[in-house]
This record gives structure tokens, sequence and C-alpha cells, in this order.
């Protein structure tokens, strides 16, 4: 399989028009996307909210992490929507809190830890909220 940012022939619709040349998205950094939230974390309540940047990474994939290392049902992990994979994305994922959760959550909420950053690491920031 080839790598979809590749730069390839594209159809040209004015063939007998010279082109102005150019690439598009040629790293996952050209393209990105911020989703805005509807409401911001009331500051209590049960769910902790997450704001997660992201590359390279499917947001199933990121909520499937955070599951995992929050010791969360995947089912209590929700997310608005899927954005991109081969982007750098920023989005709000929710998790159902229990107490013993946040405490992990604190430790979770500057991940990865400096120095230790890739581009297949989600950076996290955490907040608590009610779920309305």
């Amino acid at each position: 399989m080839t790598d979809p940012l590749t730069p390839r022939p594209v159809p040209l619709l004015t063939p007998d028009l010279p082109g102005t040349s150019g690439v598009l998205r040629v790293s996952e950094e050209d393209f990105s996307v911020e989703e805005l939230p509807l409401y911001e974390p009331s500051g209590a309540g049960e769910h902790l909210y997450l704001t997660v940047e992201k590359r390279g990474r499917t947001t199933p994939d990121v909520a499937e992490e955070i599951a995992r290392r929050l010791g969360a049902r995947e089912r209590d992990v929700g997310t608005a929507g899927l954005k991109d994979r081969r982007a750098l994305t920023v989005q709000r994922i929710s998790v159902r809190s229990r107490r013993h959760r946040r405490s992990k959550a604190r430790a979770f909420a500057s991940w990865p830890p400096p120095g230790t950053a890739t581009s297949s690491a989600p950076a996290i920031c955490a907040e608590t909220g009610s779920g309305s």
C-alpha cells in the first residue's frame, strides 16, 4: 500500500493551460482540526473531560488507550465524532469517572511525560464536569 500523502498526478480540468504547481497535505501538520466544545466543563460532576491533541492515530484507538490507562470500560469513553488520522487534531474526550480514576487522571493529565513525546502519543489535558 502506498502512502496516501505521497504526491501523485491529478487530472486537470484545463490540460491546455499551464498549472500553478504546488503540493497539498505533504505532512500531517498540513491539515489541522480543532473541535470546539458546546460548553465548558463545570468543574464538578461524574465526567472527566480530556482535551486530546493527536496525530497519526484514530479517535477509537486513542479512546481505547484512555479507557485502558484509566481502568474504565470502553463504553464509558465518549467522543463527538471521528477526527482525521492523517492530521493534527484536537478534540474533547469524556470519561465517566469514578473517584479512583481521578487520581489516575491527574498523572495522565500531562501525557506524555516531558521529553518522551512521540508522533503517536496523544497529548492530554484533563478537567472535570457534569455530563449535560
